[in-house]
Parts: structure tokens; C-alpha cells; sequence
């Protein structure tokens, strides 16, 4: 009996047409676009002399599947930009997620990966700041 009015009650809900599928927002790019992701980021923020995340080494995060954010430790291809600027909030730099965690702001894998950089005074912060500003 139970089973027969669930069959009615829920024959008679109509369907509601919620529209296309919103299209993705854009990707954050940043002034300087994918040159100075080249010549400036990859070298100085991703592949530092600091803490490099991308090496062989344990506790590569960011070049195994073991990392939230695999990159290609081969270089900074677009696949490797691409991934990035979906860590970038171009509003508010200091509020993208690739700059909060190596300054130890937030949560960097539960602090494993740490903070990398002394934020803001490090040259390698700065030259991330830089990437927003014509």
C-alpha cells in the first residue's frame, strides 16, 4: 500500500527546468601573464632552492599523486600554468591559495608541506606579488 502511494505521489512531481549548465568561470591569469610564470615563477616559487616540492626527494607533494596539486616536475608547461592559476585569486593575490599555504597562512597539507617562504619579506613572495602588477 505504502509502496503504491510513494509510485503516485511521486508520478505526479513535475519536472523543473533549471536552465544550461552555468559555463566555468575563467582561470585567473595575472598581468604578466605565462612569460613570467616561465621566467619568474617556476624558477624562484615552484622550483626553489628553498623547499623544492617537485624533486625526487620524499615529501615531493607536487610531483606524485601523493600532492593535492601534481605538477609536472619537468617544467612550466601550460598543463603546469593551468594548474596554478587554478590556486590564484586575482581580486586579492594574497588571497590565492598558492600564496597562503608556503606562507604558512593556511593549512599547507596539514602543515607537512609547512611554510616555505617568510612572507611577505622573501624575495620569492614578493617576486609572486610582482606577477599581478603591470
Amino acid at each position: 500500500m505504502r509502496r503504491t502511494i510513494l509510485l503516485l505521489v511521486l508520478a505526479g512531481c513535475p519536472t523543473v527546468d533549471l536552465g544550461d549548465q552555468p559555463a566555468e568561470l575563467p582561470l585567473c591569469t595575472p598581468v604578466k601573464g605565462y612569460d613570467y610564470f616561465v621566467s619568474d615563477i617556476w624558477p624562484k616559487y615552484i622550483n626553489n632552492t628553498k623547499k623544492n616540492c617537485l624533486d625526487s626527494m620524499p615529501g615531493a607533494c607536487h610531483a606524485n599523486t601523493g600532492g593535492m596539486m601534481v605538477l609536472d616536475p619537468s617544467g612550466p608547461t601550460m598543463d603546469n600554468f593551468d594548474k596554478v592559476r587554478a590556486e590564484l585569486n586575482c581580486t586579492l593575490s594574497t588571497s590565492s591559495t598558492f600564496y597562503e599555504k608556503p606562507c604558512g597562512l593556511t593549512s599547507h597539507f596539514g602543515n607537512m608541506g609547512g611554510p616555505i617562504f617568510n612572507c611577505p619579506s622573501d624575495p620569492e613572495p614578493t617576486d609572486f606579488l610582482a606577477w599581478f602588477t603591470p
